[in-house]
């Protein structure tokens, strides 16, 4: 590794050319940053008495042999690329600037000496390399992301179909700069000669380009999730693999999601892994979510990256339901877009792409949907809590039948309404769905809109709805400040009926014309003309609310009565017997509170003979707790049961986890182990410790079969003969009745 100081000019300016490897995320810099760089620029060029301006570090490999025709040597920015490549946009509107303006004569400092300043000259000098063509001619080469409309500005390339927004946007910032006069040429170009950085230039073959990525970006603007993934996958590659896929897979990807909410991708990868290793993963961790899953998987690069792009695809298609054929599945994934509950995205991920493999037909996966859009709506309006559900639907893909069609669609509705939380169904019944959707707050859910559009439709099933420009309206006035109008029409006890009925389904309905409506009396918004007013619109929810004489309580909650009798058809249960429930819930306490998150593949795959050791290490001390525990192995996992799970051992690759089914305001760890344990997500109350080879015959031993016991009576509290002696054990157990809330997830908006 050789590190000096250099001019930024003077290494723009040399025999090498800097490419920015494909590993590398596309040109991210922002207005601010830019402004920050065109400040330094302009305060270097107007300081006469300051020599130079330090910006930063540019880290790069150079090959030993020149590449290419005119001796250039292609070197490989590993830091540095977005300054680099604002730099660049700085000048090429600098020579844009020259060629409109003409040259510039600048004093040398020598007397009366001038410099011509040329615009080709600057062209030539730090732009391209004239005498060349093809990717040679160009001083700095973008990853694909950019290059071609790069190559656009700079070279006069062909307009490509799809242009870089950022590139575009750092050209349109320096124009305007010029535009606007904060600087003159001549200071601009004095600055960028003062401007010098640290040039680290590292020994191919000895110096490692992956660990210094990921150490210099430790630091400064945070790498996502998505980048740091695209180095993993193709830093390591030789050029001509890492052009491949790039090009054939990672760009591609990429492209599904650009015109996505920020963040998309990143959320993307965290289902994607969710998906493929069968447990929830950490948003904070998903880089390391990706190592572990690379390392454990197996894969070749190429199988991996395609296996991305093929899953990405279908993310995309659930985030823009646009893009699907069907119109029917088109359909239903609007309305879950509109419910705004990012918490289904793992299981419509695989959904989608079992749809597209084959198992389950289009008719059939939009009937499975349909299900989960119940749940969701039933669920928000009876104010069931929404965090466990992240578990629900990280896990679900896992539970469903693909033997056929029909087998998928019965088995979506089973594992939705086996899914129990605190002595609660996954789906609220019909009648605690009705009363909650005829008396709550319901304009202050985000499902609101959704309903109202639903029962809109559901009047007229063929007219096209388009949402966007749609509100939400109350008929009766939220002012508290009511007219008279309003006041003689609810009555005496006005301000009681208001407060109580004013945001109820009652009173809601959809409007195009909310500012018009506004504060109006009743029959002022009935007759309004061109379609504003309730008996000229097109809405037939609303048209219904004209044929009203008077709009009172009464009439809120008759109008409510019948729109929740048609909601229960809408958004119906799943039809199961309560013998099947009941056995359905048996099965499902079984796989969501006692066992450990699965690999994509068997366990046991993984498992050293180390690991296994442990497992019947442990097995021996669980089992002589007492004796009505019995244990049951499926691929490696080993669940001890006596009337439910309450914990499972699972051997990984040189150890093993013990996942105890208890909260943890309920567990007391002994001190060896409170560095090392730790909850699981996704709302049940699930508790991992991990046990090291180390542990085998040691006292760590005594210390898990003290939080196995607790797990024990936690799950049998009506079992005397189970409930240990905490005491005799060395802790002080307190039972307490408050329950801990599980934490929230991003999943959730």
């Amino acid at each position: 590794m050789q590190a000096e100081m250099n001019d930024v000019l003077e290494l723009l300016s040399g025999s090498q050319q800097f490419e920015i490897p494909l590993y590398q995320r596309p040109y991210s810099w922002q207005d601010k940053d830019r402004a920050q760089l065109w400040s330094d620029v302009v305060a270097a060029g107007k300081d006469l008495g300051r020599k130079k301006h330090f910006i930063g570090s540019i880290v790069y490999t150079q090959p030993a042999m020149r590449m290419g025709g005119g001796g250039i040597r292609r070197a490989r920015l590993i830091d540095g690329q977005q300054r680099l490549t604002t730099l660049t946009l700085l000048i090429s509107a600098l020579v844009e600037q020259l060629q409109e303006k003409g040259d510039l004569e600048l004093p040398t400092g020598h007397g009366d000496d001038t410099e011509k300043v040329r615009a080709s000259k600057w062209r030539e000098k730090y732009l391209l390399n004239e005498d060349l063509s093809g990717d040679s001619q160009y001083k700095l080469l973008p990853t694909h992301a950019d290059r071609a409309t790069f190559k656009h500005l700079l070279g006069g390339a062909p307009t490509p179909e799809r242009l870089s927004p950022q590139i575009i946007a750092g050209r349109d910032f320096f124009r305007d700069q010029f535009k606007v006069g904060t600087a003159t040429l001549a200071e601009v170009i004095t600055g960028l000669r003062k401007l010098e950085v640290v040039a680290v230039m590292l020994q191919e073959g000895k110096d490692d380009p992956q660990l210094i990525f990921e150490s210099l970006n430790s630091t400064g603007k945070a790498l996502t999730p998505a980048d740091l993934i695209r180095n993993n996958v193709l830093m390591g590659l030789d050029p001509e693999q890492q052009d491949a896929l790039s090009r054939d897979y990672w760009l591609p990807t990429e492209a599904l999601f650009q015109d996505s909410p920020a963040g998309s991708f990143d959320r993307f990868m965290r289902d994607f892994l969710t998906v493929r290793s069968g447990s929830l993963v950490d948003e904070k961790k998903v880089y390391e979510a990706f190592k572990l899953y690379r390392e454990k998987g197996g894969q070749n690069v190429l199988d991996l990256v395609a296996d991305i792009y093929r899953m990405a695809r279908h993310y995309a298609t659930y985030l823009h339901p646009e893009r699907e054929a069907d119109p029917d599945l088109r359909l239903v994934l609007t309305d879950l877009q509109g419910i705004r509950v990012r918490v289904i995205s793992p299981l419509a991920l695989v959904m989608l792409a079992d749809r597209d493999s084959g198992v389950v037909t289009t008719p059939d996966l939009v009937r499975a949907l349909r299900a989960v859009e119940s749940m969701l709506v039933r669920r928000a309006v009876a104010d069931f809590r929404s965090n466990p559900l992240n578990k629900l639907f990280a896990t679900a893909g896992q539970q469903l039948n693909r033997e056929s069609s029909a087998g998928y669609l019965r088995s979506v509705e089973l594992v939705l309404m086996a899914f129990q939380d605190r002595n609660k169904g996954g789906f609220p019944d019909d009648a605690t769905f009705k009363e909650q959707l005829q008396t709550t707050d319901l304009y202050s859910l985000d499902v609101c809109k959704h309903i109202l559009m639903r029962l809109e439709r559901d009047l007229s099933p063929k007219e096209k709805l388009v949402m966007d420009n749609l509100t939400v309206e109350h008929v009766l006035p939220q002012n508290p400040d009511l007219s008279k109008a309003w006041r003689e029409m609810l009555g005496a006890d006005w301000q009681a009926v208001q407060e109580e009925l004013k945001d109820t389904l009652g009173n809601l309905t959809l409007t195009g014309y909310n500012s018009e409506l506004g504060d109006k009396p009743f029959e002022e918004k009935k007759s309004l003309p061109q379609q504003k007013g309730y008996a000229t619109t097109r809405l037939l929810m609303t048209q219904r609310i004209a044929k009203e004489a008077v709009w009172n309580a009464e009439t809120i909650r008759k109008r409510a009565e019948e729109l929740s009798e048609r909601a229960l058809k809408l958004w119906p249960l799943p039809a199961v017997s309560a013998q099947e429930l009941q056995a359905l819930r048996g099965r499902r306490s079984k796989a969501t509170r006692a066992r450990a998150p699965r690999l994509p593949q068997s366990s046991e795959m993984f498992a050293t003979h180390t690991a296994l050791e442990i497992i019947d290490e442990l097995t021996k001390r669980i089992v002589s707790v007492s004796p009505a525990i019995r244990y049951e192995t499926e691929g490696g996992i080993r669940d001890f049961i006596v009337e439910r799970p309450f914990c499972t051992l699972t051997p990984l690759r040189s150890w093993a986890k013990l996942t105890l089914a208890i909260p943890t305001h309920k567990l007391q760890v002994p001190d060896r182990f409170k560095a090392g344990w730790s909850a699981s997500l996704g709302g049940e109350p699930n508790y991992e410790i991990p046990v090291d080879p180390k542990d085998l015959g040691s006292g760590a031993l005594d210390s898990l079969e003290i939080v196995v016991h607790q797990a024990l009576a936690f799950c049998h509290p009506n079992r005397p003969e189970l409930q240990p002696n905490l005491v005799g054990l060395g802790l002080n157990y307190v039972d307490s009745e408050e329950e801990e809330d599980e934490e929230g997830s991003d999943y959730e908006e």
